[in-house]
């Protein structure tokens, strides 16, 4: 086998790499939205507490945030393994299905460097 080929098998082990790293994301992005699909309706309304709970009104001030902060952490998990995924996927399909682009781009054609002024390839 030649350079040459070597770099085209490289680049395509490389997107089944991607592609492997994509399909990993997905229990992440299930469990992340699964966890903010349960916290969708179950935070407590402000308006239904009345002003003279006293030492009960701040434990629910707390649960609000908590359940605020939860909510927000499940939903950045959702978004950041949902972009892991759609990149990684897209990437990886893309070199394995061609990649011709940065097949160009490591490897560039003999005309390119001949035209260049640069030594030619041994």
């Amino acid at each position: 086998m030649t350079k040459r080929d070597w770099i085209w098998v490289a680049i395509r082990v490389f997107g089944i790499y991607l592609l492997v790293m994509s399909v990993t994301a997905v229990p992440g992005f299930l469990s992340s939205a699964f966890q903010a699909w349960s916290y969708r309706g179950s935070l407590p309304s402000a308006a239904v507490r009345s002003a003279d709970q006293g030492a009960q009104g701040t434990f629910d001030d707390l649960y609000e945030r908590l359940y605020a902060s939860a909510f927000a952490s499940a939903m950045t998990g959702l978004i950041s393994s949902g972009a892991k995924m759609l990149l990684l996927g897209l990437a990886g399909v893309y070199l394995v299905k061609g990649g011709g682009r940065v097949f160009k781009w490591v490897y560039p054609p003999e005309e390119a460097s001949q035209s260049s002024g640069l030594p030619p390839e041994r």
